[in-house]
């Protein structure tokens, strides 16, 4: 992410593989809903910042040390059958998806 004098902290956090252990089976690096879930509460919805806001406050240097921002990458089904479930529930319109499809 983004270093300067004044921000020296990773503002950005990339997610790649869910795992529920039924369709979508755990491997190296991947995380379950609950563990999403615990990751969310841990850092506090109030912290993790829509694109808009994120690309605004980094442009004008004004991001706090707790703020951060989801990516998920690759745009992979787990993400949409088990993050978006997540993110829904908790009617986080906050985050935002880079997703990159390779074609």
């Amino acid at each position: 992410m983004y270093f300067n004098a004044k921000n020296n902290y990773f503002h950005g956090i990339m997610f790649h593989h869910f795992h529920d252990d039924v369709i979508h089976k755990r491997g190296q690096g991947s995380i379950s809903k609950d563990e999403f879930y615990k990751l969310i509460r841990f850092i506090g919805q109030e912290n993790i910042l829509d694109a808009e806001v994120f690309l605004d406050k980094l442009s004008n240097n004004k991001i706090k040390q707790n703020e951060v921002c989801f990516t998920f990458d690759d745009a992979i089904k787990c993400q949409l059958d088990i993050a978006l479930t997540v993110l829904e529930d908790l009617k986080n319109k906050d985050l935002f998806f880079c997703l990159y499809v390779n074609i």
